[in-house]
């Protein structure tokens, strides 16, 4: 892959050939591998799509909580129509017969969760 819409063709269309749940998040992200032409890659599939009209995190009252798949591909178009390049890759497409985000997984980094002392 070689361009970054090579990659969100690949996310798009590479069949899934793994997928496993992390040990983080409490939506059920899941760690797919997608192999396709020769090529593999580890992509974060989310199919959370949960609205309410209050909700309260921490001791907070938080009014009209939203949580989607579909903020991941939205954030990386924005991040990139802004020039910041900051989001990695992220596609909408079904999985499992469910509407999903498909986000390119970064290998070898490390998640603030794990970096807390």
């Amino acid at each position: 892959m070689q361009t970054e819409a090579e990659l969100a063709e690949f996310l798009r269309t590479a069949p899934i050939i793994r997928s496993r749940k992390t040990q983080h998040g409490k939506f059920g992200v899941r760690k797919l591998r997608l192999e396709k032409d020769g090529v593999a890659a580890h992509a974060a599939s989310r199919t959370i799509a949960v609205e309410t009209g209050r909700k309260w995190l921490k001791g907070r009252e938080i009014r009209f909580f939203r949580d989607h798949h579909i903020h991941e591909p939205a954030a990386y178009v924005l991040s990139e129509l802004l020039g910041l390049g900051m989001v990695p890759p992220a596609v909408q497409r079904s999985v499992n017969g469910k509407p999903a985000s498909l986000q390119i997984w970064v290998e070898n980094s490390t998640m603030e969760v794990d970096g807390r002392a």
